[in-house]
């Protein structure tokens, strides 16, 4: 069971499971991508595959493989299987890398070799990357369909018992082929080899740990038989149980230093050692600070906080404005997603004025879906008609802004709600969701202009993502579909004033991804860029408060702490509603002799580097000067750092005292600091940082 180290390049191959073994990948070049558990990965740090991960290599450029046999990790840590390892918490990357790519010389490669390296590795592993469960360890597939998400938790808490087709599909009153179709589309891999390898890689587990009995073993999984299970064991594992344990118990110890290098020829060592130096040689950058940059208004998009449910609305206006700070963010709107009409007759109208009276309070409105007549009628009825009547109460119109889907109401009859309300109620903004405009079969450019034209509103939501909307837009203005950033500009210059008035509601990671570039990973820089140059162009962006889906972008964790869009915002609350200074890495703006500075590694914007930045500012101060910095990157500002995972804490509940503690603890780095004139001012930026600075002379 000895460790091995590999290149990967060019490698294709099906889905798999990782069994018998965590593997360690370093990218050495650009464009590599894995597929983890569902999760399509295009990393440029590493990643880890845990044991019994789903794994495919979809595109591989001189990625680098460390496998290190599941056994070693078991005689370290005898809980081991209750754990898994997440790359993104080591805190060493840079040693790790450097004990890896140590033994890409040819004096090394095609030989098996002694070294402490592997026994190195497998500490620092389990000293910063290690997350500690209740239970043992089972993926969780990211899978889109509902059902088949339901099917694979079922399969995780009954994975002992027998787990046939005919059986799940009583179960979940489907038909057996239907499972075999959910299992190959989704998941790439048929449902019987999912079902089998999961169980081999949790009787693996048990071998290691105790359970010797092969007969016990194979009557614990539910195998027919001895020998049934013995043959599946030996397709996964290459060895029998009998041979596997015997092999354990008498050589894994002589192993365990030991490290095979595959064979890799001399010209792709010289090349790889040429990427690395180029990758890791930081980039300089000097910002003159009296230079004339291109200047812009900032006018921020507004923000629409998309809440599930009136419960959910009701939650957050009754505890959660008690330590979410609303003044982060410009121009919030509270959006109910889904709102039942009977909703109105129980609620009290004292109580929703009061509501109304706190949003106020907060600069925020509220808006609320008309999804037909009869809820139109209730919301009038329930408060609207009373809000205008009562003088006092009248100003609380302006709170209220309404929402109309096609999908539920016919355009005639929002054409004319419409009009009612611009004539009873104009002080209350109507809007519509548009995505409809998008889809119908054989649409033109020109007929969403004019569907916008014949249905004049305050804003026009779309609720697609961007993936989703380029591919539409790509086939009614018959270009290329690759570019989703060049479609979206194209796009807004065709509405002209109408994409002013536009707000986009769904925003994925994965989309951004593709937005900027397929082969980059999403950072703070690109989510400044992303508000910033849209700020002039469109009305708005919308974030769920939380939700399930985390590829989604979202301001607050399922414990109800920020996320780092809520900390971006915040760094961004100087710029907004000011002339600012454009320079290429990010924002500047003066005010009297003081200079508020926005800057992030600008080479991540529009390539694929992650290579560090020197920063130098030149300025121009006679006198010692002080400088006031925040600094937001992966170790502060991400709540993910301050708390356990998810995973660990899903029984926990918090106080409301806590949470505020906890985000008073969740924020970037502050320091101050005092320069002398000479001094070089200096910084230097990662990958993910964003640092906001003032510099100010001294009195």
């Amino acid at each position: 069971m000895k460790s091995t180290l590999t290149i990967l390049h060019h490698i294709k191959a099906p889905m798999r499971r990782c069994l018998n073994e965590v593997i360690v990948l370093l990218p050495l070049a650009e464009s590599n991508i894995v597929n983890i558990n569902g999760n399509l990965h295009t990393f440029k740090h590493g990643l880890i595959i845990n044991h019994g991960d789903l794994y495919q290599h979809v595109q591989t450029n001189y990625l680098l493989s460390l496998s290190i046999p599941l056994a070693s990790f078991i005689e370290r840590d005898a809980l081991f299987s209750h754990s898994y390892l997440d790359y993104n918490l080591i805190r060493s990357k840079t040693k790790l890398h450097q004990w890896l790519t140590y033994y890409l010389k040819t004096k090394f490669i095609d030989k098996t070799i002694d070294t402490s390296m592997v026994s190195d590795v497998i500490t620092l592993l389990l000293a910063e990357a290690q997350i500690k469960l209740q239970q043992p360890y089972l993926p969780v597939c990211n899978v889109t369909s509902k059902l088949l998400k339901n099917i694979l938790v079922f399969i995780n808490n009954h994975i002992t018992e027998p787990l046939l087709a005919k059986i799940l599909a009583q179960r979940f009153y489907i038909s057996q082929s239907y499972i075999s179709i959910l299992f190959s589309t989704h998941l790439q891999m048929q449902f019987k080899p999912y079902i089998t390898s999961l169980k081999i890689k949790q009787a693996l587990i048990d071998l290691l740990t105790g359970q010797h009995n092969i007969h016990d073993l194979a009557l614990n999984y539910s195998f027919s038989n001895v020998s049934t299970f013995s043959k599946q064991f030996k397709k996964y594992i290459q060895l029998p149980p009998k041979k596997f344990f015997y092999y354990y118990k008498y050589h894994n110890n002589m192993d365990q230093d030991s490290l095979t290098i595959s064979p890799i020829s001399h010209q792709i060592c010289l090349s790889l050692h040429n990427y690395m130096y180029n990758i890791t040689t930081p980039k300089s950058y000097t910002l003159e600070l009296q230079h004339n940059y291109p200047t812009m208004y900032f006018k921020p998009p507004q923000t629409i906080i998309k809440l599930a449910n009136f419960h959910e609305f009701l939650k957050f206006t009754h505890t959660q404005l008690d330590y979410f700070d609303l003044s982060y963010l410009p121009n919030p709107i509270l959006y109910i997603e889904h709102i039942e009409h009977s909703i109105f007759n129980t609620i009290d109208k004292a109580y929703f004025i009061k509501l109304l009276h706190q949003l106020k309070s907060y600069n925020c409105s509220l808006l609320l879906p008309v999804n037909s007549l009869f809820m139109f009628n209730k919301m009038n009825d329930s408060f609207l008609v009373e809000l205008k009547n009562d003088s006092l109460c009248r100003e609380y119109l302006s709170t209220i802004q309404l929402l109309f889907n096609p999908q539920l109401l016919p355009l005639n009859k929002i054409r004319v709600l419409k009009n009612l309300i611009s004539r009873k109620y104009a002080a209350v903004n109507c809007g519509l969701l548009v995505d409809d405009f998008f889809q119908t079969t054989d649409v033109t450019h020109n007929h969403i202009v004019a569907h916008l034209n014949a249905l004049p509103m305050d804003f026009y939501i779309i609720n697609m993502d961007l993936t989703m909307l380029a591919q539409q837009l790509a086939k009614i203005y018959n270009i290329d579909s690759t570019n989703i950033k060049n479609i979206i500009a194209y796009f807004l210059d065709d509405l002209e004033e109408h994409a002013h008035k536009l707000i986009f509601i769904h925003l994925t990671y994965n989309a951004l991804q593709q937005y900027y570039s397929p082969t980059t990973k999403i950072t703070h820089a690109h989510l400044v860029d992303f508000i910033v140059s849209l700020s002039s162009r469109i009305r708005g962006l919308g974030f769920p408060l939380y939700c399930d889906n985390h590829n989604k972008l979202m301001l607050m964790t399922v414990h109800e702490n920020y996320l780092p869009i809520m900390h971006i915002y915040q760094m961004l609350a100087p710029f907004m509603n000011c002339h600012v200074c454009l320079h290429n890495m990010g924002l500047l703006r003066k005010q009297h002799q003081n200079y508020e500075l926005l800057v992030h590694n600008g080479d991540l914007i529009n390539s694929d580097s992650e290579t560090s930045t020197a920063l130098n500012i030149n300025h121009h101060f006679h006198t010692t000067f002080s400088v006031f910095s925040k600094l937001l990157n992966d170790s502060f500002g991400s709540i993910d750092y301050l708390l356990p995972s998810a995973k660990q804490m899903q029984n926990l509940q918090l106080d409301t005292f806590i949470i505020k503690q906890i985000n008073q603890s969740n924020h970037p780095q502050s320091q101050y600091k005092l320069f002398s004139v000479h001094e070089p001012l200096t910084f230097s930026l990662q990958s993910n940082a964003l640092l906001y600075l003032i510099l100010a002379p001294t009195k």
